[in-house]
């Protein structure tokens, strides 16, 4: 959509995510990082099969596979200053297809995720040389492949951020506009704020029972509706107000 314009001539953009943790009628936002950049991985590890019953005459990508999990959550707790958020996480593993045959190779998949940019590079780099070396120590190979699309951090503005607490003071009450923490989820909307000014913004859509709130992505994700109109004039205000400002004269577009 970027290549193609979509953003040609605007001059601000804001978002907004329903957020199953905030009671629905209240926003959450904050100026500075708010998602994290985000990627991710493939690996295959090449052992060499055999039989269970024989294992000194394979070389085990199973138990190879088992140390490298292992090792890249050391990346976390070893290499990462404390301070700093970053996080590796095997999602996908995949090898051998009976009980008694240690197979060929073993294929596992993951993500990293970093509230720096800067960051980025350094875990790729690591996360390669520790699943390669790691390897190598069971007698087996591996190749890394990293994902094509990679997504920055989402960094709000400071003065779109404050345009959105003060729309939420005014629409919500002051109560009713948080300041969010930042979390390793990733967010494509930050491709779009990578290239103009922006904010996006939380808002609540949590049910007065809790047994019926579930997070985001679950099968059962369930959000109270009644957030819709909320939502929908919310947006409105945003945009309508940012444009309809003094300060803003001239402003050509600012969309949500």
């Amino acid at each position: 959509m970027i290549e193609e314009g979509a953003i040609d001539g605007v001059d601000a953009i804001f978002g907004m995510h329903v957020f199953p943790l905030l009671p629905t009628g209240s926003i959450s936002s904050r100026s500075g990082v708010l998602l994290a950049a985000a990627g991710h991985f493939k690996a295959v590890i090449q052992g060499k099969g055999g039989h269970a019953a024989v294992p000194h005459l394979t070389a085990d990508p199973i138990v190879a596979t088992s140390m490298i999990i292992v090792s890249l959550q050391q990346l976390i707790s070893r290499e990462t200053n404390p301070l700093d958020s970053q996080v590796v996480s095997v999602t996908s593993v995949h090898g051998g297809e009976v009980f008694n045959i240690i197979p060929q190779d073993v294929t596992i998949k993951g993500t990293y995720r970093t509230l720096s940019n800067s960051g980025v590079e350094n875990i790729k780099r690591r996360i390669k040389e520790v699943i390669e070396n790691q390897a190598i120590v069971l007698g087996c190979t591996a190749v890394v492949e990293f994902g094509d699309i990679e997504y920055p951090a989402l960094i709000n503005n400071q003065k779109m951020y404050e345009h959105i607490v003060s729309v939420g003071n005014l629409m919500l009450g002051e109560k009713h506009v948080l300041e969010a923490d930042p979390t390793m989820g990733a967010e494509d909307f930050s491709f779009y704020m990578a290239k103009i000014p922006g904010a996006m913004l939380n808002i609540g859509v949590a049910h007065e029972v809790a047994s019926k709130n579930f997070m985001l992505h679950s099968p059962f994700f369930n959000p109270n509706e009644d957030v819709l109109p909320l939502g929908a004039a919310m947006n409105a205000a945003i945009a309508e107000m940012y444009i309809q400002a003094p300060c803003h004269k001239g402003v050509k577009s600012a969309v949500m």
